[in-house]
């Protein structure tokens, strides 16, 4: 055995895990006296024991939305720096996204990609791009044998959309066929380029407070309408991207009846509105834009009653100098993978979400969805993918001291309650707070 977790508390019950060639070996309960726990740990002998003294033990989380960057990027981002910021932020697993320089829309640039991640201890998988030009690309990399079980899909971008209107619908159907005859997830970011064009040049301020009107909701309304038709229509499953508002909820609830469709919604579309724009300026520039408070309010409904999936961080790191560039220059995104889990804990102990349900939307959920086998929950013969987490902890959220090479956030800043303090990847700790791990 590697690792004996003694003293945790796992769905609210004192807990001793087992951890054995990266897989959990044995869950037991630490009621009853020490000589009977020692007893059913009898035949145990740990390289390292860990007590955890009470702290949370969670499922390591499975973020399906993170921009690594790397490649041409790397300066924003790269496979160390990511797993760093990752395991600090209890994150065990990833979904990297496409859209780098060059873009990971043929085999050339995803074996790139795959070389460079081997540096990383994160469980990971891919999400691939869409070469118009040649689509065969695409499709030589889904039949591919040894590279086909690293895609976890195909994303597209319709705020990309080079083809013209008329042509759209049935030119992004090929993929969506494309996705479905392989048995592959179509993630969609839904904002379409024809309203994007239009409520932009109506727009004649350009500046982050006006970047809700520039980008205006109906463009990810429309978009999401389409994707949900086309998935209808070809029988793909469809994995909607941060999705941030409630007419969005409500056609995805409507849809459910005939398509199959995964929701994620994004921390800071369920925490932030548009109203904090005039004071962060391009720090809080991301796309979709954030939206008004009744947004929040409708998140935080498909939360409770089920419509959405899964909780992606949308990990974009940009430098600090790109993001001062003025408006119509600098880059949407900010970093996410050191916030998620704490904003979330923090919401726990506000009462607003029940842990379990933090855990089912962060980890059970996406593990389903993008074929993590036996991962995003803490059971025997699972694999040992764990975070401990200190839920009393009260802490600041410091940019400047983020893992990530992006060290600004919209939340920097923000005093939240509960803190990841270790993180198990494998069987293996890759995180340890205070240490240089």
């Amino acid at each position: 055995m590697e690792l004996l977790i003694k003293n945790c508390l796992l769905k609210g019950k004192l807990s001793d895990i087992s951890i054995g060639g990266g897989i959990i070996k044995k869950i037991i309960q630490a009621s009853g006296c020490e000589e009977d726990r020692k007893k059913n740990m009898a035949d145990f002998e740990a390289a390292e024991v860990i007590d955890a003294r009470g702290l949370t033990a969670i499922a390591g989380l499975i973020d399906p939305h993170v921009h690594v960057r790397g490649l041409d990027m790397s300066y924003k981002e790269d496979w160390t720096s990511c797993s760093r910021a990752a395991a600090s932020g209890g994150v065990s697993s990833i979904i990297d996204m496409p859209n780098t320089l060059p873009p990971t829309d043929c085999r050339a640039t995803l074996e790139m990609k795959i070389d460079e991640s081997r540096v990383s201890p994160l469980n990971h998988k891919f999400l691939i791009g869409v070469d118009w030009k040649n689509i065969s690309n695409t499709e030589a990399i889904l039949c591919d044998d040894e590279l086909s079980p690293m895609v976890a899909g195909i994303k597209i971008f319709f705020s990309d959309a080079i083809c013209r209107p008329e042509d759209m619908k049935k030119q992004y159907a090929e993929i969506f066929a494309l996705a479905a005859n392989h048995e592959k997830i179509i993630a969609v970011h839904s904002e379409l380029s024809g309203e994007l064009e239009k409520y932009s040049k109506a727009c004649i301020e350009k500046s982050a407070a006006c970047h809700g009107r520039i980008r205006n909701r109906e463009c990810a309304v429309k978009g999401t309408r389409l994707a949900l038709a086309l998935a209808r229509d070809t029988g793909a499953a469809l994995y909607l991207t941060h999705v941030s508002t409630a007419e969005e909820i409500e056609l995805i609830k409507k849809f459910r009846k005939t398509a199959k469709v995964y929701c994620e919604i994004t921390p800071h579309h369920l925490l932030l509105d548009e109203s904090i724009m005039k004071n962060i300026g391009n720090i809080g520039k991301i796309n979709p834009p954030l939206r008004p408070r009744r947004d929040n309010r409708a998140l935080y409904e498909a939360i409770y009653d089920g419509t959405a999936d899964t909780i992606g961080s949308d990990h974009a790191p940009h430098s600090l100098e790109e993001k001062a560039l003025p408006y119509e220059k600098a880059p949407s995104g900010f970093p996410g993978l050191e916030t998620t889990l704490a904003l979330l804990t923090n919401e726990v102990n506000e009462k607003r979400l029940e842990l379990e349900t933090v855990s089912r939307l962060t980890a059970e959920r996406p593990a389903q969805i993008f074929g993590f086998d036996r991962r995003g929950e803490i059971r025997e013969g699972y694999f040992a993918d764990i975070a401990l987490v200190d839920m009393n902890r009260n802490w600041r959220i410091d940019a400047k001291r983020f893992r990530s090479k992006a060290k600004f956030s919209p939340f920097d800043g923000l005093e939240v309650k509960g803190k990841n303090v270790l993180t198990v990847i494998n069987g293996k700790i890759c995180y340890r707070e205070n240490s240089s791990e």
